[in-house]
């Protein structure tokens, strides 16, 4: 093709061809939009249109290329126009939606062209569809409106109408890129670009949108785009409330856009950024990428008004467009990753077709409540495919402004999230508006979300839990209903011990009646201070049957720990064994030791004490670690224990001939669900005994005992699982529930895989305040395997749930909030703290029922749009590490998912500029043992593939096991310390590792080195990850030209950014010697003479990196390897030929002296 222009690519179509060059062939950036037109339209006169046009239109008959790593573009004389027709059945439908998004994001060949494509789609009776698409580099928005005009009378004229009369071009997009250039050294430019490097903000993290799936190591770019109304009361308030302001219609909308992002988010830095059209106005008329984009930052306070915010993003709005014409890409290329990735992720756009310059204005009118119909020659195009692109964006916001109407377009990438997510959000935006219009003076952070619909659907259909159990049950009695029921039926399982229904009442009745002989009944508290026997359990009934509640007080405690807890309960008596009796602190109650008194007990009676404590009075007590470091003991009544009790038999399925493992201690309360649920149902109850069990050893008494149902920890189910293939055949386990810590995505896989002979798998969730379980998730089989959290389910019967924001109003499915519990669980309180009660136990606001109460968990969770609850985290684990809030659960759910993980927590360590994150990681098995000096490199890799760079953690520290607390949950404060070792390289193999290999790495470590401004470059770092970008990325490929006479396309540094991986291509090309003479330093002073270091017997001069780094920069040093170190040659073995060489490529490298040269010390 004959070329009549080359030149080079404007600023901002750099920025676009670096994008294209990282993602080659993915559609990137790619324009579309369609139009279904006149079922008459003629397809042929539609072609020798298209094909003028593009003639008409220079950018149209461009195409690009690179020469030394410089991109540039070249006009043809005539290329070709991409033209076709296609035929479908329909042109309507799902199937033709998938048709018209493929075409859309089938890659264009920016080098062989053409950079567009027309096709049209045809249907047997339809109306035909014109699907339109360009590369961006070639047009912005405002060249739509220009090029469908001259379509028009060109199609018109093709159609056998009036001639054609279009003005001609006097401007090219090539004069456009020269006169920009110049003025960016003007003063007017170096006004603009100290503003900018003033204005743009700095360190602000990307929005923390609530995506519905994670996000992938490379994006598919792949997004959607809905359009919506807005009502004319909307359009007309809105405007009202820019009058008010005396600002510009388009900065209440902006400031509406950031209030919906603070509310998804919950973020108050937030930055969105704007296209506005860059177009002069002699350039009117001339297709080419003339737009610009401005960062817009804000800060939003939740309890400052609308007006308030908005008269903050109107000054900054100004500011930024009094300064509009500095290049986008310029104002970016000195923000880091964290920064120019909160740029990039969300969009605000504001489309004006209202007014077209010289255009007609009758261009474009609206189409119902969400749409267009374009006048193009004397015919209406009904616009069905709004203009859009795709691109690295998340979530974008369109404000379509018509002549006669306005709505708007919300574009969201499909690899992040539903379709029905997007169309809640659309939902909420409205909402939102409707707060704005009627109360612009309301806090933001009060401004409605929720529609009424969705509304009652979260407060009150997935709480629709009211059941019709009695609410007048003590806890112990429906055990005593059983006892006399079943009598002979075996109670409770204990080493070789086995207690029959009846047997086990008698007991517990005699040790009753004492207690009421000591003045034990309602609201008395009573110590249980017992070894795991049949005893314990006996001690637990009775101190029920007397009326009061018990208070366990684990012997294995520290003393000091329960003396605190005996002396904050007031106990009144304290059950014990003699094996107990020591470890017991000061007590000012009755102090009863069972063995001691086992004769006097046994002449008491076997009779069911007559009721003296009703469903209001107190169970137990059970204490709790609190944030002080002082325990808390939550109160817990008979009444809710009860009804608790109730659901455990109906969720888990409880019957007689169950065997139940009573696996927690006491002092927890999930050991009141193991108990009492098997004791109320008849079922046999399986005690644990003294000391955790071993994984094995769990499975192996669950086979001898024939335990059907088993409630544990998640980290200690992952474990049961990955072990249970060696019990094939051998278990009768038909439900298995993880509770008391999130449960890891892969014990899921692992139940799924051995689900055969595991049953059902229960995950609960509860806080002991809320009496042990409010929610559960009974998990499918084909629960998806990429899932990145298990769900913690519905509240159970009786109990409700609400996920609130930080004024307690309920929040929108999908949006992260503070988790609230509410119905009959809630407990009574905390144990003599009236102030921690009032704080946390709290009216309930969302039922009618007199006193109804909810209690505020702490935890993070969200509404998925099933009626299901998702646990993100605890929210006093949310860290913030350079102004970036981090949870840690959502590190270590991905870490957890990896095979090779058995365990991890991640967490913070340090304070201010040395804070950082820290995960301890526990390997799978002993076959991933041997892989661990490279685990870490591998982990931190996984990461940055899922995560954003700033959720890495510095550190990672191997240990056996992570430190627990009685509880069985994961004790954080006693992770070990990292050491140094911990960041850096696990042994001296992975130190070499990084080290390079060859003259040419060592090289290419140095150009990245230089360009990035840093002093150490790995051979395996990423030039991407250290900080480079498009720009910066250019000047890599000249010196590699200057020094290694290479010719090597900027996109292999996309596909190969590290030193080590562009080694490789270069030796590909055969092209590269490997040089002799090479720099150890970059940017060292000129005035210096150079070091020139000789290498030593083996022939490299690698060993004197440490020297050149000693000399920090204060003098230039260079290399010399021997000729054939690296085998391209053949090596030189006479001393004075040597030195003649290493004297020849001196002068060549330096021709001015004088020159230092250092000797090996052993030559």
């Amino acid at each position: 093709m004959k070329t009549t222009l080359e030149y080079p690519l404007s600023i901002g179509q750099q920025g676009l061809w670096f994008f294209e060059q990282r993602f080659p062939k993915r559609g990137l950036y790619n324009v579309s939009a369609a139009w279904r037109l006149p079922e008459n339209v003629s397809p042929e006169a539609l072609g020798q249109a298209v094909a003028r046009l593009s003639a008409r239109h220079p950018a149209w008959q461009t195409t690009f290329s690179e020469q030394n790593g410089a991109p540039f573009q070249v006009v043809h004389e005539d290329l070709p126009p991409g033209f076709r027709q296609i035929g479908v059945p329909d042109t309507a439908g799902a199937d033709f939606e998938k048709a018209l998004e493929a075409e859309a994001a089938r890659p264009l060949d920016l080098e062989k062209g053409p950079p567009a494509r027309w096709v049209l789609f045809s249907a047997p009776g339809r109306r035909p569809v014109l699907l339109l698409v360009v590369h961006h580099m070639l047009v912005d928005g405002w060249s739509i409106s220009t090029l469908l005009p001259d379509l028009g009378a060109l199609y018109r004229e093709a159609a056998g109408g009036p001639v054609a009369k279009l003005p001609p071009l006097r401007r090219g997009y090539d004069e456009f890129i020269r006169e920009n250039t110049r003025w960016q050294s003007t003063p007017d430019g170096e006004r603009e670009r100290a503003f900018w490097d003033t204005a743009l903000p700095k360190n602000i993290p990307p929005p923390d949108l609530p995506t519905d799936r994670p996000r992938r190591p490379v994006s598919s770019f792949d997004s959607q785009c809905l359009l919506f109304p807005l009502p004319s009361r909307l359009q007309q308030g809105m405007r009202q409330r820019a009058r008010e302001r005396g600002v510009r219609p388009m900065a209440a909308w902006l400031a509406a856009w950031f209030v919906f992002l603070y509310r998804l988010s919950g973020q108050e830095e937030l930055l969105t950024r704007i296209p506005i059209a860059g177009r002069p106005p002699e350039y009117d008329g001339v297709l080419g990428f003339f737009v610009n984009t401005l960062p817009i930052a804000a800060h939003c306070s939740g309890q400052e008004g609308f007006g308030t915010l908005l008269g903050r993003v109107a000054h900054d709005l100004e500011a930024a467009l009094a300064h509009r014409d500095w290049p986008f890409t310029l104002m970016v290329r000195e923000l880091d990753r964290k920064s120019l990735s909160a740029l990039l992720q969300n969009t605000f756009s504001w489309q004006r077709y209202d007014r077209f310059g010289q255009r007609a204005s009758g261009l474009v009118r609206a189409s119902g409540g969400a749409g267009d119909i374009w006048r193009v020659g004397e015919m209406d195009w009904e616009l069905v495919r709004l203009p859009q692109q795709r691109d690295e964006t998340d979530i974008q916001l369109q404000l379509i402004n018509l002549p006669d109407g306005q709505y708007g377009a919300l574009q969201y990438a499909a690899d992040l999230f539903d379709r029905s997510t997007a169309e809640r959000w659309i939902g909420h935006f409205t909402r939102l508006l409707e707060g704005i219009v009627a109360e612009p003076d309301r806090p933001i952070s009060k401004l409605p979300l929720l529609t009424e619909v969705e509304r009652r659907r979260i407060l009150v259909e997935w709480n629709n839990t009211e059941t019709p159990y009695p609410s007048d049950r003590c806890l112990h009695e429906a055990f005593q209903e059983q006892a006399a029921k079943t009598p002979d039926a075996v109670a409770v399982l204990f080493g070789d011990e086995q207690v029959s229904y009846g047997e086990l009442n008698a007991h517990a009745n005699r040790l009753a009646h004492r207690l009421r002989e000591l003045g034990v009944g309602p609201e008395v508290l009573v110590g249980l201070c017992l070894e795991r026997s049949v005893e314990m359990i006996v001690g637990l009934l009775a101190i029920l049957k007397a009326g009061g509640a018990y208070v366990p007080l684990d012997p294995e405690y520290p003393r000091e720990r329960l003396a605190f807890m005996a002396e904050d309960a007031g106990l009144k008596v304290l059950l014990c064994h003699g094996a107990t009796r020591e470890r017991l602190p000061e007590c000012p109650g009755r102090i009863l030791e069972l063995d001691a008194q086992a004769e006097a007990i046994a002449e008491e009676s076997t009779d069911n004490p007559p009721r003296l404590a009703g469903p209001e009075n107190l169970a137990y007590v059970i204490y709790t670690s609190g944030s002080t470091g002082r325990p808390k003991g939550v109160m817990v009544e008979q009444e809710m224990a009860a009804s608790h009790i109730r659901n455990v038999i109906s969720l888990f399925g409880l019957k007689s001939e169950d065997r139940m493992l009573q696996f927690a201690s006491l002092n927890f309360d999930a050991s009141m669900d193991q108990i009492f649920g098997a004791l109320a149902a008849g079922a046999g109850l399986v005690l644990r005994g003294e000391g955790l069990w071993t994984p094995e050893k769990c499975l192996r008494n669950i086979a001898h005992y024939g335990i059907t149902v088993a409630h544990v920890m998640p980290l200690y189910a992952q474990q049961l699982l990955d072990a249970t293939e060696k019990y094939a055949g051998k278990l009768n386990l038909r439900l298995l529930l993880a509770g008391g810590e999130a449960l890891p995505p892969a014990a899921v896989r692992l139940w799924q895989n051995t689900r055969r002979h595991n049953g059902r798998f229960l995950n609960g969730y509860g806080p002991t305040e809320a009496t042990v379980m409010a929610t559960a998730f009974d998990i499918p089989a084909d629960w998806p395997e990429d899932a990145r959290n298990v769900p913690i389910g519905r509240p159970l019967p009786g109990r409700c749930a609400y996920i609130l924001d930080p004024e307690r109003e309920p929040l929108p499915i999908g949006i992260p909030g503070d988790l609230y519990l509410g119905g009959a669980g809630v407990a009574r309180g905390y144990l003599n703290r009236p102030e921690l009660t009032a704080e946390k136990f709290l009216p309930d606001p969302f039922r009618d029922t007199p006193g109804a109460r909810m209690y505020r968990t702490g935890d993070r969770c969200r509404w998925l749009p099933d009626g299901t609850i998702e646990f993100l985290g605890r929210i006093d684990t949310q860290v913030k590490i350079r102004g970036f809030r981090i949870e840690c659960g959502e590190i270590e759910s991905v870490l957890r998912g990896e095979p090779g993980v058995r365990e991890a927590v991640v967490d913070a360590r340090g304070e201010g500029v040395n804070k950082r994150l820290v995960a301890w990681i526990v390997i799978a098995r002993d076959g991933f043992s041997m892989l661990k000096p490279a685990m870490r490199a591998y982990l931190r890799a996984l990461l940055r593939e899922r995560l954003p760079d700033w959720m890495t953690p510095s550190a990672f520290v191997f240990v056996d096991h992570l430190p627990l607390t009685p509880s069985s949950k994961i004790d954080r404060r006693a992770l070990p310390d990292p050491g140094e070792e911990a960041s850096g390289p696990e042994s001296d193999a992975e130190q070499k590792r990084d080290r390079p290999r060859g003259a040419l790495e060592e090289t290419l470590r140095g150009i990245f080195a230089q360009v990035l401004g840093i002093r150490r470059v790995g051979i395996h770092d990423d030039f991407f990850d250290l900080g480079g970008h498009s720009l910066s990325a250019m000047r890599v490929i000249a010196p590699l030209r200057e020094r290694l006479g290479l010719d090597i396309p900027l996109r292999a540094l996309f596909a190969h950014p590290t030193p080590a991986g562009l080694a490789t291509v270069a030796r590909g090309q055969g092209k590269w010697h490997p040089a002799i003479v090479f720099p150890l330093t970059e940017g060292a002073r000129p005035d210096q003479p150079p070091l020139f270091c000789i290498h030593p017997v083996r022939g490299g001069a690698f060993c004197y990196r440490a020297l050149a780094d000693c000399l920090e920069g204060e003098w230039p040093v260079h290399g010399i390897q021997a000729v054939g170190f690296e085998g391209e040659a053949t090596p030189l073995t006479d001393i004075r030929a040597m030195a003649a060489r290493y004297v020849d490529e001196i002068m060549k490298s330096c021709p001015e002296g004088p020159y230092y040269l250092v000797p090996d010390r052993k030559t």
